[in-house]
């Protein structure tokens, strides 16, 4: 037992713990409070839009003690047993997906789609690739455009379509539309991550669009100071920009028992 036990962290990664063109990795400060964090009791792990196999990497996985969320929630991944825990996949084939962007020809820059939880990498959709998996149901689909203007329009568009009622549509960042199930969101996923650590208490903390499920469902939902102006409403607590260490800043929060 420690002071942080029952707490169970879930962090964004882009622009909560590293930058988003993730030149200069986890800063020090950052890792440092994660690692006191889990040796006074505390659960820590990461909720993103990446794959699982990018976790994998020495920087993020030994401050890994939980099971995470990757792709925006549509898996949940447990490193230790190397096994998947939870799995939601887009109720709608590759064919379908590919379809609705007919219409964004002139400003889609590409589609990427992903099968397989540990991909390394997820692949463009080229026209032998859509032969081979059209028929496919994929975890996660991203939509790239040529300007945040275009996303917006297609994000309306899929948001305005009763046919995708059934999937979750939002932004990891501002070029970018993504879709999972409507049930694998950052939010439904670190729910499970709860319920599975035994944990009493759920903190969230990230800066983007996507991350407003899991700021909403957590016993305290914390933003950084660099987060969107909808992410900081959702939240209950605003930290710090994540380059002046918006993670160390949290654990400090909570270890002086402030939050």
């Amino acid at each position: 037992m420690g002071k942080f036990s029952g707490i169970l962290i879930c962090s964004d990664i882009d622009g909560t713990v590293i930058s988003n063109s993730d030149y200069e990795g986890i800063f020090k400060k950052n890792s440092q409070a994660v690692k006191y964090f889990i040796e006074n009791g505390g659960k820590f792990t990461f909720a993103t839009g990446r794959y699982a196999f990018y976790l994998e990497s020495k920087e993020f996985k030994t401050l890994i003690n939980a099971p995470a969320c990757v792709f925006n929630g549509a898996v949940v991944y447990d490193y230790n047993s190397r096994k998947i825990m939870r799995e939601k996949r887009i109720c709608h084939p590759l064919s379908t997906l590919i379809g609705i962007a007919d219409g964004f020809k002139d400003s889609l820059v590409r589609v990427t789609a992903s099968f397989d939880a540990n991909e390394r990498s997820v692949n463009d959709l080229t026209d032998s690739m859509l032969n081979e998996y059209a028929d496919n149901f994929p975890l996660k689909c991203i939509y790239v455009f040529d300007s945040e203007k275009h996303a917006d329009q297609f994000k309306a568009g899929l948001l305005a379509d009763k046919n995708f009622d059934d999937c979750y549509v939002s932004k990891s960042w501002n070029i970018a539309v993504e879709m999972t199930d409507i049930n694998a969101t950052k939010g439904d996923a670190v729910q499970f991550i709860k319920a599975i650590t035994h944990s009493h208490t759920l903190v969230t903390i990230g800066d983007y669009e996507n991350d407003v499920p899991m700021i909403q469902a957590a016993d305290i939902g914390v933003a950084v100071g660099s987060a969107l102006p909808s992410v900081k409403k959702a939240a209950d607590v605003t930290v710090c920009s994540f380059d002046d260490g918006a993670v160390f800043e949290l654990i400090d929060l909570l270890d002086k028992k402030f939050i």
